[in-house]
């Protein structure tokens, strides 16, 4: 996939919302599909079995601040799919 599909939004809200949409979040991952929708631009991802996750926490005097990325290669969403090995005979019924 060449194209660049990206939404980005900053927003303030109250920690009640937050955790509605990192509930919805979580609930995208269980079901290895997440949309990410910010006014007219959205984009869907396919989850696959393994991604990477990294997280970070700092404090300053009048900020803190925690970061969360999760991220995989496009290629890793193949992981789900069925792999056969067989003698190279095509059978009809598999």
């Amino acid at each position: 996939m060449s194209a660049k599909n990206k939404v980005a939004c900053k927003k303030k809200v109250e920690t009640a919302e937050l955790i509605y949409f990192l509930e919805n979040i979580l609930e995208g991952m269980k079901s290895r599909n997440v949309l990410v929708k910010c006014g007219k631009e959205s984009v869907q991802m396919s989850v696959p079995n393994e991604v990477k996750f990294e997280i970070g926490a700092k404090q300053k005097k009048e900020k803190n601040k925690i970061s969360i990325e999760i991220s995989w290669e496009l290629d890793a969403a193949k992981d789900d799919e069925t792999l056969k090995i067989g003698s190279g005979e095509s059978k009809e019924n598999e």
